[in-house]
């Protein structure tokens, strides 16, 4: 990892990693139709980073039951919940509206910081005394980016009318440094991370490209990964991307399924049973439960806890 000096936080500007695709014939999809890009579906960009990955926005869970004579206390209530998670996610959004290419409540950022003066004095307003935020000196340097960009330029073979894309979602990792700020150099792809070794292919020169897919988390792949980067650098590559192919899109995806399907099983047993004998109604503390509602909280609870 590359260190720096203990007065300098930060490394400026990671500049630009710039990638040239250099492919043969017959290396594109069967098929090809001869469009851009060998007719695949471009990335579509990071879009709008604060969009949920789950939209749970027409659920409803069932209300809360509390013990007798605290119903009035509502500080604990969802609504005032969410509102105090909204002004610390706030506190990110800033960040990244100040124009900062690395953002968020990371540790040493001011988004972090912000965070925690606010919690301080949120104790400070409940009653708490003698409330104060640690500072400690770290034991190495801290790292991080600042501007950075991947840029992946195209060739006639790829099919005519591609254009330069850029890889949105590249983020450097710890320590990455390019002399001089810019690097242009071919790509060569050498396979998943889940194979025993890597492909004997010429990469000497050039941007070797490794494929992973993490099964438990984004560190859950890092020593292999960290590994097989050093090893291709050693054989001559210029640098290394890590091309990871994230779950959580997958399983947010399947939740929004998983949910739909309880919901539909749930319904399709709800038009079967018999009709309902009458009741006596509610007593006034009891709320009423839609079985539903509850079968999506409980798909979402699980996916929650599975994550």
């Amino acid at each position: 990892m590359h260190r720096l000096p203990r007065d300098e936080w930060t490394v400026a500007g990671l500049g630009f990693i710039v990638a040239v695709c250099v492919v043969s014939v017959g290396c594109g999809p069967s098929g090809h139709g001869g469009g851009p890009w060998f007719d695949l579906e471009l990335p579509p960009g990071l879009g709008n980073p604060h969009q949920p990955v789950l939209n749970v926005t027409d659920r409803s869970a069932p209300s809360a039951s509390v013990p007798e004579g605290e119903a009035g206390h509502h500080a604990l209530e969802s609504d005032r919940i969410l509102d105090d998670v909204g002004t610390i996610t706030g506190f990110s959004r800033a960040d990244r509206a100040a124009g900062n290419q690395m953002w968020g409540r990371v540790t040493g950022r001011p988004a972090a910081a912000e965070t925690m003066e606010w919690v301080a004095k949120e104790f400070r307003d409940a009653g708490l005394r003698d409330v104060e935020v640690q500072a400690y000196d770290g034991t190495e340097a801290m790292w991080w980016p600042r501007r950075w960009q991947v840029r992946l330029f195209a060739d006639p073979v790829v099919g005519a009318g591609s254009e330069a894309v850029v890889l949105e979602s590249a983020l450097p990792t710890s320590g990455s440094e390019i002399p001089g700020g810019v690097l242009t150099a071919a790509l060569v792809d050498v396979g998943s991370t889940a194979a025993d070794a890597l492909p004997d292919v010429e990469v000497a020169g050039k941007v070797a490209v490794q494929s992973l897919r993490p099964a438990s988390g984004a560190y859950s792949e890092r020593r292999r990964t960290v590994a097989r980067a050093r090893e291709l650098m050693g054989r001559g590559a210029v640098a290394e991307l890590n091309a990871k192919a994230d779950a959580a899109e997958k399983r947010a995806d399947d939740l929004e399924k998983a949910v739909e399907a309880a919901r539909a099983k749930l319904e399709a047993a709800q038009q079967k049973a018999p009709a309902p004998q009458p009741q006596a109604p509610p007593q006034p503390d009891t709320p009423a439960v839609d079985p539903v509602a509850m079968a999506a909280a409980a798909v979402i609870a699980h996916a929650r806890a599975a994550w």
